[in-house]
């Protein structure tokens, strides 16, 4: 009798561990949103930092938590690190460093959660009608423990709700941010419609072009796209160009 029991015993826990290593080695987890804003606005802001906190899903859980950016890097871009100690088992410790920035397009950030493991999160940022798609993706590898294996399989419910209350809150942050600076670009001095130029009464048609030579002056250029038919897409578009002239 025993010895079927036992025997039993080992055949399930082969079954189970066998299992662990058909399951998938890498766990993905992915949530996007549309935000109406140009892909610049939303990018200085999660690339930088002292700016996390104000979006940061996790914030809010532990009030106490200490969060500290390294003070012998950068603060924002390519090499900035970020860490975070909490007694919140939501929150916990660790830290994240930004391993690839490429400017309105994509961030990568390396996380470091100690003895829970790593993995990498990437943000890109991607022009849409509308506005742009901001996709939060998390990628870990599991190895080869079987306990690991299993878990993969809850990351999407344990993580994806709080990417989706991060994408929540930047969507809010970057939009009212956006539609603060159009206003206050729309108001200064040179926002308003230029006046209608008038051909001179004088001018004729048939003469040839001429190349008039002028002095050079210094200009600033900055450069949006949106669709023509999409008011908030050039709104957006024009208030973070004139943003930037200002």
């Amino acid at each position: 009798m025993w010895k079927n029991i036992i025997i039993s015993i080992v055949v399930l826990a082969g079954i189970v561990i066998g299992g662990a290593y058909v399951l998938p080695q890498n766990a993905h987890v992915e949530r996007a949103a549309i935000i109406k804003a140009a892909p610049d606005e939303i990018f200085v802001v999660v690339n930088d930092w002292t700016r996390f906190n104000d979006w940061s899903p996790w914030a809010l859980l532990d009030p106490n938590a200490k969060y500290t950016i390294d003070p012998l890097r950068p603060p924002s871009g390519k090499g900035a690190k970020f860490s975070w100690t909490s007694e919140d088992p939501n929150v916990g410790n660790g830290s994240q460093e930004i391993v690839e920035s490429e400017p309105f397009k994509l961030i990568k950030m390396k996380l470091d959660f100690g003895s829970e493991g790593s993995g990498y999160s990437t943000l890109t940022f991607e022009p849409v009608e509308g506005g742009t798609r901001v996709t939060w993706a998390f990628e870990t590898d599991l190895g080869m423990n079987p306990v690991s294996r299993y878990a993969g399989l809850m990351f999407d419910s344990w993580i994806g709700k709080d990417y989706e209350a991060g994408l929540v809150r930047l969507k809010a942050l970057v939009e009212a941010q956006s539609n603060t600076a159009t206003q206050a670009a729309l108001a200064a001095p040179g926002g308003a419609a230029p006046p209608d130029i008038e051909l001179s009464t004088a001018a004729d048609p048939t003469r040839e072009p001429e190349v008039v030579r002028v002095e050079a002056k210094v200009a600033v250029l900055t450069r949006a796209s949106a669709k023509a038919n999409d008011e908030t897409a050039l709104s957006a578009a024009l208030g973070g160009a004139y943003q930037k002239l200002l």
